[in-house]
């Protein structure tokens, strides 16, 4: 699979069924832009998901919640990049210290299928996960209707549905030879959170 770069344009066209996600990409630009005319050493960071333990409102974490609560009904079919919050808070200081002005750093950790995903976490935590796998589906209702009739009532949302069926993945070599930035395994990543997860539960 391809791994997109800094130097790769923004998937514009994709973006622009997710407001959300539009909004801090404008936001980006417009900082970039206007940084050097008020004399800001500008430093932007790209963590991928953030997970790990420690996310007390679930805001990274809530899809592994579902997977470990047997929620998830079917595989979607997509990938995704994911990086330790731990790692990433150590990148941000990286940033601050070695970053260039006007320059972004991706900073992401493993590249995995959400089939592989899906899998180490119901490994780790010791839980059944779904083996069936969702067909691509042409718009996020057409996915959603396959989870709905699947589950009965979906706990994933329409726009987290579609976006499982993309492959987010991208390299982080820039911030590895520029800042420094380290990533540790994945597994490490898995387990710390799924215990953190664990623990909160009870």
């Amino acid at each position: 699979a391809y791994l997109a770069t800094e130097a790769d344009p923004a998937p514009e066209t994709l973006l622009q069924h997710w407001p959300y996600y539009t909004s801090k990409l404008e936001a980006e630009r417009v900082t970039l832009e206007l940084a050097p005319h008020y004399g800001l050493h500008l430093v932007c960071i790209n963590p991928s998901l953030l997970l790990g333990p420690g996310d007390k409102e679930g805001s990274s974490t809530q899809d592994v919640k579902l997977i470990l609560e047997k929620k998830v009904p079917a595989i979607p079919s997509g990938g995704l990049n994911f990086v330790d919050v731990r790692d990433v808070a150590n990148g941000a200081i990286l940033a601050f210290q070695k970053g260039r002005a006007g320059e972004r750093y991706l900073m992401g950790g493993a590249n995995w299928l959400l089939k592989e995903f899906i899998s180490q976490v119901g490994k780790l935590a010791e839980v059944k996960v779904p083996s069936l796998k969702a067909p691509d589906a042409p718009t996020r209702w057409a996915a959603y209707f396959f989870f709905h009739t699947l589950g009965k009532v979906s706990p994933l949302d329409p726009v987290s549905i579609e976006m499982s069926q993309v492959f987010w993945y991208f390299s982080s070599e820039k911030a590895k030879k520029e800042l420094s930035f380290f990533s540790r395994p994945p597994e490490e990543t898995l387990r710390d959170m799924i215990e953190y997860l664990q623990q909160v539960k009870k």
